[in-house]
């Protein structure tokens, strides 16, 4: 299974999202903020980030722009629980490969997405 990173200010989530993960046989990594999971996505580190669009210091779109110029990039899932057209429009363009919202959020949809790209990688 992979390695998957999350990025999420909000202790909650990141604990709910990495616990479905796990249970699906994942490995699993959490950070607090943008500049915490810039440190960690060292290359080869993780195979997928699922990253909140908005954290203290920078959120998801500055990590999307980040691993853009990184050497090695890894997809990025983002969730968020304030979306206005624009923010999913650049997070898309910038290259976030699914689109979660916070409220709505199907764990179980979540873990078929990730089991589906970690699998064509």
């Amino acid at each position: 299974m992979g390695k998957i990173l999350v990025a999420d200010d909000d202790q909650a989530v990141r604990h709910v999202v990495a616990a479905a993960l796990e249970a699906a046989g994942h490995a699993v990594a959490q950070v607090g903020d943008g500049p915490a999971a810039v440190i960690a996505l060292d290359p080869g580190s993780f195979d997928l980030l699922i990253t909140d669009l908005n954290m203290p210091e920078f959120g998801g779109l500055e990590l999307l722009v980040f691993l853009q110029d990184s050497a090695h990039p890894v997809p990025v899932i983002v969730i968020s629980g304030s979306w206005t057209a624009r923010k999913r429009r650049e997070a898309e363009m910038l290259g976030a490969v699914r689109i979660f919202e916070k409220g709505a959020l199907d764990l179980g949809e979540l873990v078929v997405v990730v089991q589906r790209l970690l699998s064509v990688r």
